[in-house]
């Protein structure tokens, strides 16, 4: 048994073989161009800066100051000390003379360095690194959900292009009628009411047919808008509406959206987030180490002149208003973890639900595929007997109109089939985290 897994969108170098579009070559450009997606780039970069940022508690840092005094006024010292020589007493302690002493200069390193923060840094970077996941699994998640976009706006191009095909062969048979019971009725042998009856038919035909080209027109610009391409850009698709479909294993798809799903995932590193909370809110009632080394450089002419150097250790005891403080935080911090294990339980439980859904739904749109052609292959064959049983006179020409919307409606509702059973592989893809299609480049394109 073939078992749906992740896909990965062709590489830039290695284009798929055909003239055509690809499904995957369409994701992978529209992941590309995506405005939206670059946003989310951006947002991983900035959350991997908080990493750094992060990281600096734990180095040291340095600074360097300097002053300079001069001054201006008297000076006490001045009144002892003779300004001609300083090691002689002053003659006359009465007078004040600034003299020499008017100046000091200083200039000091402080080198910190925090040894131990009561794990509050070791708890901002675990934080940091978890919201760099948390912004990846945004990002991995938009992904996912342009790839499930991209998909359903390529088999909208290909369901439109067969509806118009079938509006077309229809508008042809209700002609080929309208020429049939126009003949009749020269001969006598129809009615003026079913002449009337062939032209609504073929009016509604062409209708139809008018509809059905508007519809793949705004098929087609949804799918250009989403690559970023000009609206009415041509488009050549090479995989095809009736394709192979997958075979899906429903234990499979659950383990699958269980390990890979951005939200699953998400949900395990908001739970990271919530214990580096924890950790930090603990630093609150934790001792707090810091040293700083520093040297000085000191020009006091009044007293000093040279350079000194030392170190001063400070240590913060918590006290009540911390083991308040962290009480309140590490209260806090735990209940978030408890939310937060309790939303991942339910995500969990919610995938598994929504996995199975979707395994069931796949299996039930590959079986309608099969009812939808067996119920064809009955239209046509009933089209076949009217028109056989109206040129024998066994028949009226209302049954073969009646035929006709029949058969239309079959076809129809095969490739309504087709494209059910591609949306359903796809909703499983986007639980499972795909981000390309299963599907490769196939044959018989437009």
């Amino acid at each position: 048994m073939i078992l749906l897994t992740a896909f990965e969108a062709w590489p830039a170098d290695d284009p798929p073989a055909g003239p055509g579009l690809t499904l995957s070559a369409a994701i992978d450009a529209a992941q590309q161009q995506s405005f939206k997606i670059g946003a989310g780039r951006e947002s991983v970069e900035a959350a991997k800066s908080d990493i750094g940022l992060s990281r600096a508690g734990h180095y040291p840092s340095l600074a360097a100051l300097g002053s300079f005094s001069d001054y201006s006024g008297k000076v006490f010292v001045s009144r002892f000390v003779n300004p001609q020589d300083p090691t002689q007493p002053r003659p006359d302690p009465s007078e004040t003379d600034v003299g020499p002493y008017n100046t000091t200069a200083a200039a000091v390193l402080r080198l910190t360095q925090t040894l131990y923060a009561g794990g509050a840094t070791s708890a901002k970077v675990a934080g940091s690194r978890a919201m760099h996941k948390i912004a990846g699994q945004d990002l991995q998640q938009m992904r996912v959900d342009l790839t499930r976009d991209v998909t359903q706006a390529y088999y909208d191009v290909l369901l439109s292009t067969r509806t118009l095909d079938v509006a077309r062969e229809a508008l042809r048979r209700s002609e080929e009628n309208l020429e049939t019971v126009k003949r009749a009725f020269s001969e006598g042998e129809a009615l003026h009411v079913q002449v009337l009856g062939a032209q609504s038919q073929l009016a509604n035909d062409r209708q139809a047919v008018d509809v059905a080209q508007s519809n793949e027109r705004f098929a087609q610009r949804a799918l250009n808008r989403l690559m970023a391409r000009e609206p009415d850009t041509p488009l050549l698709l090479t995989d095809t509406l009736e394709q192979q479909a997958q075979l899906v294993d429903e234990t499979e798809s659950v383990r699958l959206a269980l390990e890979n799903n951005p939200q699953a995932r998400r949900a395990g590193h908001e739970v990271e987030l919530a214990q580096a909370q924890i950790k930090g809110a603990r630093s609150y009632y934790k001792p707090k180490l810091q040293i700083d080394a520093y040297v000085s450089y000191l020009d006091n002419e009044m007293l000093f002149k040279g350079t000194y150097f030392g170190a001063n250790v400070n240590l913060t005891i918590p006290f009540v208003r911390d083991f308040a403080a962290g009480s309140s935080a590490v209260g806090k911090a735990e209940a978030g973890l408890r939310a937060q294990e309790s939303l991942q339980r339910e995500l969990r439980s919610s995938l598994t639900l929504l996995a199975q859904e979707a395994a069931r739904h796949v299996k039930e749109s590959q079986g309608a595929i099969g009812v939808a052609k067996e119920y064809l292959e009955y239209r046509e064959e009933r089209y076949r007997v009217a028109q056989t049983a109206f040129k024998e006179k066994l028949a009226t020409f209302s049954e073969i109109l009646d035929a006709h919307t029949d058969l239309s409606e079959a076809g129809l509702q095969l490739y309504q089939a087709y494209y059910q059973s591609h949306l359903a592989e796809a909703e499983l893809r986007r639980l499972t985290g795909a981000t390309a299609s299963a599907a490769g480049g196939g044959s018989g394109g437009r």
